[in-house]
């Protein structure tokens, strides 16, 4: 996996999906992913950066005081193969997988500032933004 970006901050960030945005801007990421990770006006980035904080505080269990760090990883091809859309049938029903709508690893990192040194206390990964298989997933249900 590839670095895409890293963020630290002294307590949670309220500008978090605003940063991460910008540096995904000029990153090699494919477009389509630069979109689904890029709010789109003024309303959806206060929605945005508000998840986002509340994602890394229930992510890490934060009271919001502690220094917390982001780091983004990409892989260009899972395990070697080439991104390519196909189709599989189960039963009557056809799905189609987009390999191209994978998104970054983000790795959320919780500190502590212990004898003058900051040290990690916690880390939690994985996707911010499952892709829902179903409309029961996407509902939550």
């Amino acid at each position: 996996m590839k670095v895409v970006t890293t963020r630290a901050y002294l307590e949670t960030p309220v500008m978090l999906a605003s940063d991460i945005a910008a540096d995904l801007k000029d990153s090699n990421l494919p477009e389509d992913v630069k979109r689904r990770l890029t709010p789109s006006d003024d309303t959806a980035i206060k929605r945005a950066n508000a998840t986002a904080a509340r994602w890394i505080s229930t992510s890490l269990f934060t009271s919001g005081v502690e220094p917390v760090a982001v780091i983004v990883l990409w892989r260009d091809q899972p395990n070697g193969a080439e991104p390519s859309n196909s189709t599989t049938t189960d039963g009557d029903d056809t799905h189609e997988i987009l390999a191209d709508r994978r998104l970054p690893t983000f790795i959320l990192l919780k500190g502590e500032y212990l004898d003058g040194r900051f040290r990690v206390r916690q880390i939690c990964y994985g996707d911010p933004l499952p892709l829902a298989s179903t409309a029961s997933d996407a509902s939550g249900d």
